[in-house]
């Protein structure tokens, strides 16, 4: 998995009016799942059904 370092971002000028900020915050990330094939499967089964009380 590839983590790039978590960005923030303030745009005053998009709520100038309103005397507010829009604020952005976001981070990038990259999953490669041909690395590790083995991580992946499939979930089945009675233990999916939904219990009813």
């Amino acid at each position: 998995m590839l983590e790039g370092p978590p960005r923030a971002e303030a745009f005053r000028e998009t709520y100038a009016n309103q005397l507010s900020v829009y604020l952005r915050f976001h981070r990038y990330v990259a999953f490669t799942a041909e690395r590790l094939p083995k991580s992946i499967s499939v979930i089945n089964g009675a233990g999916l059904v939904t219990p009813t009380f």
